[in-house]
């Protein structure tokens, strides 16, 4: 394994446990809060470090842990905000157009959903539901672009 894909992992799940810690802190107290967190923290490069075993295997296996860490993820972060009759339906969505964007830039596009959840998380803080989603959808598309353009660069320059 790579040493800079092993740094992005960490880095990922440093940042979704802070995430977690914040958007906790006023309902749980500090030590709760850091102890989510850090159980955030695990469980994402655990995911992300079974992805990139199971890569190993196959890729679509890979894509698979990927779209269930996706369909996981994105129905508990959304759970509270959205009716029930919604939450599947944006669940599945969501999951799908990540999966699909993951064939092509793997790890990248999965670090980049993780960054826009939390970026919904942290500004859901402050906003409502509608103006969050907004948020979500936008830093979602720019980060796979992102990734996606990332992605095409380094292929070019191999």
């Amino acid at each position: 394994m790579d040493f800079f894909l092993v740094l992005l992992i960490c880095a990922t799940a440093g940042y979704a446990g802070a995430v977690v810690s914040i958007v906790r802190l006023r309902e749980r107290g500090t030590v709760r809060a850091l102890q989510e967190g850090a159980v955030a923290a695990v469980g994402v490069a655990a995911s992300f470090f079974l992805m990139v075993a199971l890569a190993n295997l196959s890729v679509f296996a890979s894509a698979a842990a990927g779209a269930v860490f996706v369909g996981a993820v994105g129905y508990l972060a959304l759970a509270r905000d959205l009716s029930p009759a919604w939450r599947p339906w944006v669940t599945v969505g969501l999951t799908v157009l990540v999966t699909a964007f993951s064939l092509f830039a793997s790890y990248l596009v999965l670090m980049a959903f993780v960054g826009a959840v939390g970026v919904y998380r942290l500004v859901r803080l402050r906003l409502r539901t509608g103006p969050s989603l907004v948020f979500l959808g936008t830093s979602l598309s720019v980060l796979i672009a992102g990734a996606v353009g990332m992605f095409a660069v380094a292929l070019s320059q191999m």
